[in-house]
């Protein structure tokens, strides 16, 4: 288990991942995470996974707002 946790710590400090960080950043937080740019950087995902889809508020079948929670 030990070598296995310095084996990721030491990935996660290459020079590959220090020269790639910003692009991952885009993908999750930045401009590609939705719309055209996500599409073209094919980070797209169901639309049930982004916060927001669904106004739960609207939904009147107790059961199914419980399931669209999670």
């Amino acid at each position: 288990m030990h070598s296995m946790l310095g084996g990721c710590k030491q990935a996660l400090e290459s020079e590959i991942v220090s020269i790639q960080l910003h692009h991952w950043i885009d993908l999750i937080f930045g401009y590609r995470q939705r719309g055209p740019e996500a599409v073209r950087a094919t980070n797209v995902f169901y639309y049930l996974t982004y916060d927001g889809s669904v106004n739960l508020e609207a939904i009147t079948d107790p059961i199914l707002r419980e399931v669209l929670k999670c």
